[in-house]
């Protein structure tokens, strides 16, 4: 017995950057009705699917022709939204009426509110959501913040800039004018970064996107996992063996801004897809890691860079990485083929 599905292209949209549609070849809404082996179309006016531009809500009651999301209205004929910004104050330097900072191809705004990074009510940086550093602001009590929790739930936790105690406003906003600035601003920092941070950087902790670490260009794999029963594991990615005698560790090399940052993690498997998160420890202040060094190998990186205060500091991260799926056995781009010895 075979079954045969018929799938129409009910409606399709095109759209400029800023959300306005294109005049000349979008289609509209239509019905479909067989007619023995013949379908006949129908154009109709009829519009049942409303979620647009950014799957928004498409608002065209009394000609308005606006875009509805929750905390704002939008008008992609301006590109403007037509609400003040819930926390305008926190960006005095930008019209609490801008759309994604005017740069829609980069950046998106997915509620109409300030997103990320996130500061308690006295205006203190507690960290990140899974976002991280880029974006505007959210307050929230303290005891409900978590580094690199969803976004959906930072969000549901935001009070808003009436949350802010007084004082709590300048102090957000001092912290959050340096916050481009730093070397964590992109979401990685390289090995050079790294050591500069070492030096100059006070201990104060990095963030980094989890995304944005090149996980496969070590030979890690989610057949490690799978073939061991486990979806955590302890994984060396430093260029040396720095745990010879410990087979609970695996050693699987990967590039400089890898290994050499981060050396050894533990690693949780999220999915079958490869997708990953790193264990947090108390011990690194609820970070993933910490940039530090043995005892011979300090004396040669407290030599490194001139002045400074060579100081250890914590890594804490947000959203997934990503590892391969089965072991890469060639060179790519993406997997230089760092084996360990005896492996093929």
């Amino acid at each position: 017995m075979a079954l045969k599905i018929n799938k129409f292209l009910n409606e399709q949209k095109n759209y400029y950057p800023f959300g306005l549609q294109h005049g000349s070849y979008n289609t509209p809404a239509r019905d479909y009705r067989p007619i023995g082996d013949a379908i006949e179309v129908e154009t109709v006016d009829r519009n049942p699917y409303r979620y647009k531009y950014n799957a928004k809500e498409y608002q065209d009651e009394l000609g308005l022709d606006w875009y509805d999301y929750g905390a704002r209205n939008y008008d992609a004929s301006l590109g403007r939204w037509m609400n003040v910004d819930p926390l305008a104050e926190v960006q005095p330097n930008k019209t609490p009426y801008h759309f994604v900072s005017n740069n829609p191809i980069n950046r998106i705004d997915p509620t109409g509110m300030l997103d990320n990074p996130i500061y308690d009510t006295d205006g203190n940086f507690l960290g990140t959501d899974d976002k991280g550093l880029q974006g505007k602001a959210i307050v929230m009590n303290k005891e409900n913040f978590t580094q690199g929790m969803s976004h959906k739930e930072a969000l549901s936790h935001s009070l808003g800039a009436e949350g802010l105690n007084e004082g709590g406003l300048d102090k957000l906003l001092s912290h959050k004018s340096t916050l481009s600035s730093r070397m964590d601003w992109k979401g990685y920092v390289t090995f050079g970064e790294a050591i500069d941070h070492y030096h100059y950087g006070n201990g104060e902790p990095l963030y980094v996107d989890l995304g944005k670490i090149n996980f496969k260009s070590s030979r890690l794999s989610v057949d490690d996992f799978t073939s061991r029963g486990t979806n955590s594991l302890s994984v060396n990615f430093f260029m040396a063996d720095t745990h010879p005698f410990n087979s609970n560790i695996l050693w699987y090399p990967g590039e400089s801004n890898l290994g050499n940052v981060f050396g050894t993690l533990r690693v949780n498997l999220e999915s079958a897809n490869g997708s990953i998160s790193l264990q947090n420890y108390e011990r690194y202040g609820g970070g993933f890691d910490r940039f530090d060094f043995n005892r011979a190998d300090q004396f040669i990186a407290d030599r490194l860079r001139r002045g400074g205060s060579p100081t250890p500091y914590n890594f804490y991260g947000y959203g997934k990485g990503s590892i391969n799926l089965t072991k890469p056995k060639v060179f790519t781009s993406d997997n230089p083929g760092l084996k360990k010895p005896g492996e093929f």
